[in-house]
């Protein structure tokens, strides 16, 4: 009797602690996301103003991808990275905030960017968003 009584207490507690624990590593994936993306956005305006050129950064939403790329000194647009974001994680381009003319931005040589707000959510409704300033500021926020 006294197991039983053990197992219905864990089983109590396992049903109480489940939903947040799914929700925390949701919301632990989509911080990830956020954080990779960010690195990949500096490191595009590092390398722009290191090599005195435009680097571009395309977002593809049906795919759930973005490219970084620029252009040679022969004209050759060079592929820099290529990333798929993980399943649970969506660029949501239907989102009001979202402002990326074409699903588009650029970082210059003399530091500007194309100024854009990139929203990211995941499969719990939490979203964050990417606002990239025309002088080429990067900074993360909270939707409400």
């Amino acid at each position: 009797m006294e197991a039983v009584i053990v197992l219905f207490i864990l089983s109590i507690t396992a049903a109480a602690v489940v939903p947040n624990l799914l929700s925390w590593r949701a919301g632990m994936r989509l911080q990830g996301t956020i954080n990779e993306l960010l690195g990949d956005l500096q490191a595009a305006k590092t390398l722009a103003a290191k090599h005195n050129t435009t680097v571009a950064v395309e977002f593809e939403p049906a795919e759930n991808q973005y490219q970084i790329t620029y252009m040679n000194s022969d004209g050759q647009t060079i592929a820099l990275k290529q990333e798929t974001l993980p399943p649970e994680i969506r660029i949501d381009s239907s989102h009001p905030d979202y402002t990326l003319n074409n699903h588009q931005l650029a970082f210059t040589s003399r530091g500007g960017a194309t100024p854009g707000t990139l929203v990211v959510s995941n499969t719990s409704k939490k979203s964050r968003k990417i606002v990239i300033s025309s002088i080429g500021k990067i900074r993360t926020e909270n939707l409400k």
